[in-house]
């Protein structure tokens, strides 16, 4: 059975039409600079790091060497860096870090659109379909991810998303080796992605596998080699959070993040940030036409229709994750520890898109003048208010030379760091304080190696932040 639906010819014009229609929406990645989101630089910095981890040979990564005022950050121990690793590849063709991450997350972007077309294809015509992978492009909260958030992670995971369904869907209707290798390769990228994404993504995608009615081997096999493979990112995030301020970090503090239902019907498009109560500054809004796709879809769903099982489980994603994301569920909230690493409830909004997608492409099945009109209609209003507030353009050094933690809560900060105390270090360039004499003999990210000579017994202070796993050896013997 091919990857590619049989009307060839038709579907190629559709992906190249999405093509350039995604690409007009990223637009502003054309220009020199890079677009000023909350966590733009933050990413950057991170880049950078990776690429002195990757040249110092620290595999696999976990620590950011020139994180924390040079104090080393263990930042790629606890979060996903799936997307600066695709960028880190990229910048090896002499390319900028902010060309390389724009590029990343560019086709990213327009790639999860052609995903959604392969996708919705295996249940759809051409025409739903080519409409719900405009309603993919034209969901406001993604391009509130990439220009006002800047959260590389999410766009990638997003993209993932039904590109995963598609190949289970193709391997349970033809079980190939090629097919479950695909499926087990894009379940491993997913889980590197977001890990937050992971979190509340992964079951979802299980249920998928599930309701396709194949053998267990088929739908449990892929999950479990793609988790095998991750573990070596996920074990240190679940058992060594404990050595980080992670393990302080409550959800019911987030709870005043949760948005209102009339926020989702309508925000307006800001740069600010997320506030208690409804003065958020940025929008979290569905989008107005998605709203009248999905409503429309609980209309028009026929009692006798070969899809009704699929559609019933977008629509249980929908109102799931609409519940979640809602004040009334607050006590979820406080019931399910897990939920904390979420931190901001608001990100499930990433959710009432997926599902937003695949029901409006149900409208246009059934509806199509309908949902052509909504579809295209969404498009228009996206390209109206989706833009950035402005850029900048910094040399890679810049990044380099980044001094803070890349991270908004400090939440992957060692518990032994104390911030106020080694604070009077923090313009410091010396790496070894309280010698009379020092020499450098090898300075990596993940070994340090130099000599030191003091005349009488006196404290010598290196600038790395501990966490477990660095090791202190003097004169050959373990100390």
């Amino acid at each position: 059975m091919p990857l590619l639906p049989a009307n060839f010819k038709k579907d190629f014009l559709a992906l190249i039409l999405l093509t350039v229609i995604g690409l007009i929406f990223i637009r502003f990645f054309f220009l020199p600079t890079f677009p000023s989101t909350h966590d733009g630089q933050n990413h950057l910095a991170r880049l950078a790091n990776l690429d002195l981890a990757f040249r110092d040979g620290h595999f696999p990564f976990r620590w950011a060497t020139n994180l924390n005022h040079g104090f080393g950050y263990p930042v790629f121990n606890f979060n996903y860096y799936l997307p600066e690793f695709i960028s880190l590849t990229v910048s090896k063709a002499n390319l900028s870090f902010e060309t390389s991450l724009k590029i990343m997350i560019g086709t990213a972007y327009v790639f999860g659109s052609l995903f959604w077309y392969l996708f919705l294809r295996q249940y759809f015509k051409f025409l739903p379909s080519f409409c719900g992978s405009l309603f993919s492009l034209s969901a406001i909260y993604p391009l509130v991810i990439i220009w006002v958030r800047g959260s590389p992670g999410e766009t990638l995971a997003l993209a993932l998303f039904p590109l995963i369904l598609f190949f289970i869907k193709k391997l349970s209707q033809q079980p190939t080796r090629l097919l479950f290798f695909l499926t087990t390769v894009s379940l491993f990228l997913f889980l590197l992605a977001h890990n937050i994404t992971v979190l509340f993504g992964l079951p979802l995608i299980f249920i998928f596998s599930l309701i396709q009615r194949r053998s267990w081997f088929i739908t449990f096999a892929p999950f479990i080699l793609s988790l095998g493979m991750s573990l070596f990112f996920w074990l240190p995030v679940v058992l060594e959070k404990q050595f980080t301020y992670l393990k302080y970090f409550d959800s019911a503090g987030y709870l005043v993040h949760l948005p209102s239902f009339w926020q989702l019907i309508y925000s307006r498009w800001g740069f600010g940030y997320s506030v208690p109560g409804t003065a958020d500054g940025f929008s979290f809004q569905l989008g107005p036409f998605h709203w009248l796709a999905v409503i429309a879809s609980f209309f028009y769903l026929k009692k006798k229709t070969s899809i009704k099982r699929i559609w019933l489980f977008f629509a249980l994603i929908f109102l799931v994750y609409l519940f979640l994301s809602l004040p009334i569920s607050g006590l979820i909230w406080r019931v399910l520890p897990f939920l904390n690493f979420i931190q901001y409830p608001w990100r499930l909004l990433l959710f009432l898109t997926l599902s937003s997608v695949w029901l409006g492409a149900f409208v246009v099945q059934q509806k199509p003048k309908l949902g052509l009109f909504l579809s295209l209609s969404a498009v228009i209003y996206a390209l109206i208010i989706a833009k950035p507030q402005g850029g900048f353009n910094w040399p890679d050094h810049y990044y380099y030379l980044f001094p803070f933690t890349s991270t908004v809560g400090q939440e992957a900060m060692p518990v032994w760091f104390d911030e106020a105390k080694n604070s009077r270090l923090f313009d410091s360039s010396d790496k070894v304080v309280g010698a009379v004499n020092f020499n450098l003999n090898l300075w990596k990210t993940q070994k340090h190696i130099y000599q030191v000579t003091v005349d009488k017994d006196t404290v010598v202070f290196e600038k790395t932040a501990y966490f477990p796993g660095w090791e202190l050896i003097i004169d050959g013997q373990p100390s």
